[in-house]
């Protein structure tokens, strides 16, 4: 177990469900949470992590998952793919899930709190030319 990890385990919740607790905690935006997560570390400073019910693994396993399913799609169709605006620590989960996966790539767009990733294709097949004068 890493110790530099403060687990918040919400086992036996009476309140609400614990799927309700969790949405409700992180709730809060990125800012909330990191300064919850420099609180913790004020406190114990061997912390350096906030992780509730293992949301963190859980999150990046989900992101790895739709990277790959949005790499798909830009290889099927040809186009590059928009994702929704993400943080910076999940942009870069996705960025690095896509380097290992041929005939794509990814970069940021927009700014701030509506930056994005864009997913393209790299070997896009060319359109046959109907313009030809010779129809």
């Amino acid at each position: 177990e890493d110790e530099s990890v403060f687990r918040i385990d919400l086992e036996g919740a009476a309140t609400k469900s614990r799927a309700d607790v969790v949405k409700n905690v992180l709730a809060i935006d990125d800012l909330s949470l990191t300064a919850v997560e420099v609180r913790i570390a004020a406190t114990v400073p061997e912390v350096n992590v906030l992780d509730i019910e293992n949301y963190r693994e859980k999150r990046e396993a989900s992101l790895r998952a739709l990277a790959r399913r949005m790499a798909e799609k830009a290889l099927k169709y040809q186009r590059n793919v928009l994702l929704e605006p993400m943080n910076p620590y999940e942009r870069m989960i996705i960025h690095s899930e896509i380097q290992s996966i041929e005939g794509v790539s990814t970069h940021s767009v927009g700014y701030d709190d509506n930056r994005k990733i864009v997913i393209t294709c790299e070997n896009k097949r060319k359109k046959p030319n109907n313009n030809n004068k010779n129809n």
